[in-house]
């Protein structure tokens, strides 16, 4: 009898949440703290282009865009005023990142607690670098993890964030969030997202709200004409051996993607697409070639679902054709400690960076990297994730 009760209470407490959830992202607002300039070190400002900070998350995406309130929108209006010079100044570039930072929902932990609040703690300083920011496994189901991060990193400039929520209306349901989020120092003019329609049935995939967002990021200009681009974050279907259970899945889910692209982003539009794919693009973990499933992708994003552009993968474009690492290996990582892996339980790739550069102007990425993002002299964590972070820099010419 307690255990029913017990289990009654643990279901309520989650129902209550995702009611608070619902009632959050009905409410169609971001709230926003506008820190005045005065109040920022002349260095603070140089590091950190924007003084505006968001207590909340982003919350109502789709085709209206972002609404805020008309205080809000004034606050930004002064903050946009006052750093077009700084944009000008940044000579059309932006500082990107994609990183899956493995903070998943409380209770899905692979050693203890994952060390999620501590590697909470010490994110921000490191996303502070960058100017756009894909984030994966950002999980706001069941905790403020997400709206903490999403706060901390407001005061470091990047006050624009958009996230994927949960949906209901499937079957079924997906009672968790897609935990897919993009964070940008400059306005979002305009976002939208799709939760793919299919997932493996045996695995919490089923349950997730996995899909593509987009934020079509528009940079300040001292002539009065932003420079745009239109920035896509996904998280696919996990498991990314080469069974055909999972590999099905995501074959369909980057055909929806790539659907989804079209529709949002004409001729003219620049794109980047980014995220962890779970797509291996090695043939093995000692065979840097081009893997059969990664194959398979790019014949899909070369074939007229993907509009007739050219994509260009860029890390390997940057690597002469070889495919870098960027995750670890799921079984093998949590036996050493999920937030300590060693060196040797890394050995895919599955994490991307897409770029396709539209009819207005020229566009590209480079200065590609891996980012370990290390630490060596910690006794509890080794790494901030269990993925690589892939940074490049995108620049219009």
């Amino acid at each position: 009898m307690n255990t029913w009760i017990i289990v009654g209470c643990v279901l309520l407490a989650f129902l209550y949440q995702l009611w608070l959830n619902h009632v959050d992202y009905q409410n169609n607002a971001r709230m926003v703290q506008y820190i005045p300039v005065n109040a920022i070190q002349e260095s603070d400002l140089q590091q950190s282009y924007y003084a505006v900070a968001t207590a909340e998350a982003t919350h109502g995406i789709g085709a209206n865009g972002n609404v805020i309130s008309e205080d809000a929108r004034r606050d930004l209006d002064k903050a946009d005023a006052y750093n077009v010079e700084a944009a000008s100044s940044r000579k059309k570039t932006l500082r990107f990142l994609t990183y899956n930072i493995f903070i998943r929902p409380p209770g899905i932990q692979s050693a203890g607690t994952d060390y999620k609040d501590l590697r909470l703690q010490l994110l921000p300083s490191v996303l502070a670098e960058y100017d756009v920011i894909c984030l994966q496994e950002l999980f706001g189901t069941g905790s403020d993890r997400r709206n903490r991060l999403l706060s901390d990193l407001a005061k470091h400039g990047l006050g624009y964030s958009v996230f994927l929520p949960y949906q209901l209306g499937y079957f079924p349901p997906k009672l968790i969030d897609g935990g897919v989020t993009i964070v940008s120092r400059y306005p979002i003019e305009f976002s939208d997202f799709f939760v793919y329609s299919d997932a493996y049935l045996f695995t919490a995939d089923v349950w997730t709200s996995k899909g593509i967002l987009l934020a079509r990021v528009q940079v300040p200009q001292a002539d009065g004409n932003p420079l745009s681009v239109d920035v896509y974050s996904t998280h696919m279907q996990a498991h990314d051996a080469e069974d055909d259970r999972y590999t099905s899945v995501r074959y369909k889910q980057i055909k929806e993607m790539l659907a989804f692209v079209k529709r949002h982003s004409g001729t003219e539009n620049h794109i980047v697409i980014a995220g962890d794919f779970n797509v291996n693009g090695r043939v093995s973990r000692s065979d840097d070639r081009d893997g059969p499933e990664y194959l398979s992708m790019m014949s899909l994003f070369g074939s007229d679902s993907a509009d007739g552009r050219e994509w260009i993968d860029v890390l390997r474009r940057a690597n002469d054709g070889r495919q870098i690492i960027t995750g670890g290996d799921e079984y093998n990582v949590p036996k050493f400690g999920a937030s300590k892996p060693k060196p040797v339980s890394c050995s895919k790739r599955l994490d991307y960076i897409m770029t396709s550069q539209g009819t207005e102007g020229k566009f590209s990425a480079v200065n590609i990297a891996v980012q370990p993002f290390e630490y060596n002299d910690r006794d509890d964590i080794s790494r901030l994730s269990d993925h690589l972070a892939l940074s490049a820099k995108l620049q219009w010419d």
